[in-house]
């Protein structure tokens, strides 16, 4: 949730009430000109780039451009660690804001399975999926723990 200016606050009250008094989170907001999406499945690294062209101050949500990017050893590295980081995830995504000013890159957000699929790489991607699903299932076959 964006909150430009401290008196939008009190809006927000209703939502942080709603954590029941565990905790909240606030960061500063990056204006962001581009976001990308680094997609592991199994040994494979894709990068997606996403620019908003709805004037969205979210550049994944409404009408952007998608296209795939080069991975680089950067977004390997992100993706690698994010994944040893649970356990070893076989299938996650790292989010990242490019800022508008810096050009620096911020990782937003570490997704599991519930990552969704670029529709180019769609068909491709599912049977990555269904390979590294087979796999584990026989390994733990294999291992006698199923």
């Amino acid at each position: 949730m964006r909150i430009p200016h401290h008196h939008d606050m009190e809006d927000f009250r209703s939502v942080l009430a709603l954590t029941e008094g565990k905790y909240c989170t606030a960061e500063p907001y990056i204006e962001g000109s581009y976001d990308l999406r680094i997609q592991k499945l199994g040994d494979t690294i894709r990068t997606f780039k996403r620019t908003g062209v709805s004037g969205a101050w979210k550049t994944n949500t409404g009408t952007s451009m998608c296209e795939e990017i080069p991975t680089t050893e950067r977004y390997t590295i992100w993706a690698t660690e994010a994944s040893k980081m649970f356990g070893g995830l076989a299938i996650c995504t790292v989010d990242a804001l490019c800022c508008a000013k810096t050009g620096q890159e911020y990782i937003l957000e570490v997704n599991g399975t519930s990552s969704g699929l670029f529709p180019a790489r769609e068909d491709e991607d599912n049977q990555c999926i269904k390979e590294i699903a087979i796999s584990q299932l026989n390994d733990y076959i294999a291992a006698g723990e199923l």
